[in-house]
């Protein structure tokens, strides 16, 4: 059974302790996953992400 794992960034207000899901992406296992993460988080400018 293969296994997928998807970015979750979100949109956090730090003044009311909210957080939104914003978009979801697909990882590429055969890439760097933490340099992934990380660019997925630039693209959206979000500080808060989620792989599940």
């Amino acid at each position: 059974m293969t296994k997928y794992y998807i970015v979750v960034t979100y949109d956090v207000c730090v003044h009311n302790n909210l957080y939104e899901n914003m978009n979801e992406y697909p990882i590429d296992m055969s890439i760097n996953i933490d340099q992934q993460i990380s660019e997925f988080a630039k693209m959206n400018g979000c500080s808060f992400t989620k792989v599940i």
